[in-house]
């Protein structure tokens, strides 16, 4: 970040620069002026679902995690079997990243997915 005769410049722009960025002018004779701006920085989706294979034996728990790398994410789904996944006391999402599945039972076998939607892209990653 530079600033040059009051213009603030960002080079290389990342989504952690977004934020509120605020402009203050200080005039003896006025006295001051503030001004604020929002920055939004638009970034790539990636999306990533581990572990690539998850096998377990009947009554433990199982964990899948969708990782989400880029802004913004509106909105996470998940699916089981390419219907929409029905969560309960025992098969849960936690900050709707992470499927965990306590006392796991033969019909929690399948192919899980998990939709990442953006502003600009949406992805899908699925796993059996």
């Amino acid at each position: 970040m530079m600033l040059v005769n009051g213009s603030l410049f960002i080079e290389r722009v990342r989504a952690q620069d977004s934020g509120k960025y605020v402009c203050t002018v200080k005039n003896n004779s006025v006295g001051e002026v503030r001004v604020e701006t929002e920055l939004t920085v638009y970034g790539n989706l990636s999306v990533s679902l581990y572990p690539a294979q998850l096998t377990t034996e009947s009554g433990r728990s199982a964990t899948l995690n969708c990782s989400v790398q880029g802004y913004p994410v509106h909105s996470i789904t998940w699916f089981k079997d390419t219907r929409h996944l029905v969560t309960s006391n025992r098969v849960r999402l936690i900050a709707n990243q992470v499927l965990h599945i306590t006392s796991v039972l033969r019909e929690d076998q399948g192919m899980y997915q998990c939709f990442v939607y953006g502003s600009l892209q949406s992805i899908r990653v699925r796993r059996r």
